[in-house]
């Protein structure tokens, strides 16, 4: 799973990462940040195959699904909304 994949994940479903961090026994801290949730859930995804799984089948649910890869879709033909410009997408040759 890409790293863009999860930061939009904790960007439109935060409370559902912060409950399936939970449910795997990870301590979330309350003021922890998009960016400590996007940390905890890749560090997590390292170690835990139930974590994972609970995650992978959480981005399977078709709403999530069409949400997060509409989202991408929007981010890969205007990154300029992002803060990207064009140049920063193109192959390196």
């Amino acid at each position: 799973m890409g790293a863009m994949i999860i930061v939009l994940l904790v960007k439109y479903y935060k409370q559902n990462m912060i409950a399936l961090l939970k449910k795997n026994g990870v301590i979330v801290p309350p003021r922890a940040s998009d960016t400590d949730i996007v940390d905890l859930i890749v560090t997590t995804m390292k170690v835990s195959k139930s974590f994972d799984k609970d995650l992978r089948n959480f981005l399977a649910k078709p709403s999530v699904l069409g949400n997060v890869m509409g989202e991408f879709k929007n981010f890969t033909e205007e990154p300029k909304f992002f803060g990207f410009t064009k140049k920063f997408l193109k192959p390196l040759s």
